[in-house]
Parts: C-alpha cells; sequence; structure tokens
C-alpha cells in the first residue's frame, strides 16, 4: 500500500520544480575543476561523470555541496582541503583549495532504484 501513496507524491514533486539531490542518488554531472584561477580538469565535452551521492566515490566537499541541487542547476562552489584531499600529504592537491563548476545533468533518486 505505502507504494500507491509514494507514486503521486514523487510525480508532483517531479512537475513542481523537480526532486533535491539527497544522500543514496545516482547523479550525473558535467564538472570543471579550477586550482589557483587554472583549469586543471573537466568533464565538458567528454563523457560526464556519474557517481552515488554519499557513497564515498568522492571528496567530501563534492558530496556536500550538490545535496539538495535539483536537475539542470548549476553551481559554482570551494571546496577547502580539510573536504578535499587534506592540508598536507602525498595527493598532489593537499593543501589545495578547489573551485568547481559543476551542472546536475541529472538524477536518479534512491527510491527509484531500491524498488519502493
Amino acid at each position: 500500500m505505502k507504494l500507491l501513496y509514494l507514486i503521486p507524491i514523487l510525480l508532483v514533486s517531479a512537475c513542481i520544480g523537480g526532486t533535491a539531490i539527497a544522500a543514496g542518488d545516482k547523479i550525473t554531472v558535467e564538472y570543471s575543476l579550477f586550482v589557483e584561477g587554472s583549469l586543471i580538469d573537466t568533464s565538458i565535452g567528454k563523457v560526464p561523470f556519474t557517481f552515488t551521492v554519499g557513497s564515498g566515490q568522492v571528496i567530501v566537499g563534492f558530496d556536500n555541496a550538490v545535496l539538495g541541487m535539483k536537475e539542470g542547476e548549476e553551481k559554482t562552489f570551494n571546496v577547502t582541503p580539510d573536504e578535499g584531499y587534506g592540508i598536507s600529504g602525498s595527493h598532489p592537491l593537499a593543501g589545495k583549495t578547489l573551485v568547481f563548476k559543476i551542472k546536475i545533468l541529472k538524477i536518479e533518486p534512491a527510491a527509484f532504484r531500491s524498488g519502493i
């Protein structure tokens, strides 16, 4: 019986602005990454990046920044070293503040994937 109540709610929310990203959702993004004003990586003109929010597939700062965004939304945000690759260490981006410009291309809510 729960499914019958859930479907209309999901359909209505999709029609009035879309579903906001939550942990467990699988999303596809287009991104550009800048460090100290220089572009160091981008998915523009390449295959977009897909991951599951909150699964540890991306740095914490990226996971946190996409929460609440909706399909088609664009955002520029900073990720400090403590939410990126660490303050120090062997990663080339350790100690760097990262600037991401992203666009949410697709959201696959966890509820749809789990069969609820």
